[in-house]
């Protein structure tokens, strides 16, 4: 798999999370919903952010090496 679709699959997996979090939210609205989205979900929002940058960059220094070989 490429880093692009690599990085494709992880938006969508975030995005599903976050339609089906919403949804859950619905009915659990109460401090434990709040407090199990800062501790998890915002933190992984993150993390995601961060892997989806590196991935960029790995993704550019792929390609240098790639024109710098052929």
């Amino acid at each position: 798999m490429s880093l692009a679709g690599a990085r494709g699959m992880l938006f969508g997996a975030q995005e599903e999370l976050h339609h089906e979090w919403a949804r859950v939210r619905t009915t659990w609205d109460d401090r434990n919903a709040e407090a199990f989205e800062v501790q998890y979900l915002q933190p992984l929002d993150q993390r995601i952010r961060q892997a989806v940058d590196a991935m960029e960059q790995l993704s550019s220094l792929i390609q240098q090496a790639h024109r710098a070989c052929g």
